[in-house]
C-alpha cells in the first residue's frame, strides 16, 4: 500500500484531505507513513525533511485540524507518531467548516494591521523575528470554539504558533486564562 491509496481508501471518504505534492504538510505526513506507530523525535523529523523554518507545526496540524491521527508527546524530547492512516485523529471534527469568519477584513482594520499579541504590523518585520515579514493569521481567542467572528483575532504567524491552542485569549489578544484542553497542561 501507499499512503495516496491508504488516504483514498479510509480518510479521503470522511473529507480529509492529502497535502499537496513536496509542502511541508506532505512531507511530514510521509516521513511518518513511513514509520507508522514508532515515536519519531521532532528534531529527527526536521532533519529527515530538510526543514529549515523557524519551527515546525505541520505534525500537529496534521492531526486535530487536518484528521490524520498523529499524536504528540510533549515531553522532552518532542515526539510525533502516525498512530493508523485508517483512523481520523479524535479531535478532528468532521462538521467543522475550515473558515467562518466572515469579517475578516474588517477586523485587521481595526486592529491597524497589527497582530493582537506583539503589535507587528502586516508587510514590515515581524517583532519576534525581525527576519520575518509579519503575516497575519486568523487566531483563535478561545480554541475549544469554532473559527468563527467573535472568536478570532488577528495573530502574526509566529505568535499564533508560538502560543498553538495552550491559551486563551481576550478581545485585546491578551491571555486571559490556560486552555485546560491542551495537551500542554495534561
Amino acid at each position: 500500500m501507499s499512503l495516496k491509496s491508504d488516504w483514498q481508501k479510509h480518510l479521503a471518504p470522511h473529507g480529509v484531505k492529502l497535502p499537496k505534492g513536496s509542502s511541508n504538510n506532505r512531507l511530514v505526513l510521509e516521513y511518518l507513513y513511513a514509520r507508522e506507530g514508532q515515536w519519531v523525535k521532532k528534531s529527527e523529523l526536521i532533519a529527515g525533511i530538510g526543514y529549515t523554518g523557524p519551527d515546525l507545526q505541520a505534525p500537529r496540524h496534521l492531526g486535530y485540524k487536518e484528521g490524520y491521527n498523529i499524536e504528540s508527546d510533549r515531553q522532552s524530547p518532542i515526539s510525533y507518531r502516525l498512530t493508523s492512516i485508517i483512523n481520523l485523529h479524535k479531535d478532528y471534527a468532521l462538521n467543522r467548516k475550515k473558515d467562518q469568519v466572515t469579517g475578516w477584513d474588517a477586523l485587521k482594520k481595526a486592529f491597524g494591521y497589527r497582530c493582537a499579541t506583539c503589535g507587528s504590523k502586516e508587510g514590515e518585520p515581524c517583532y519576534p523575528y525581525p527576519a520575518k515579514v509579519c503575516r497575519l493569521d486568523k487566531g483563535h481567542m478561545d480554541p475549544n470554539k469554532e473559527l468563527v467572528d467573535g472568536n478570532v483575532i488577528p495573530q502574526c504567524t509566529q505568535c499564533n504558533g508560538m502560543y498553538k491552542n495552550d491559551y486563551i485569549f481576550d478581545s485585546k489578544g491578551r491571555v486571559k486564562d490556560i486552555n485546560r484542553n491542551a495537551n500542554r497542561w495534561n
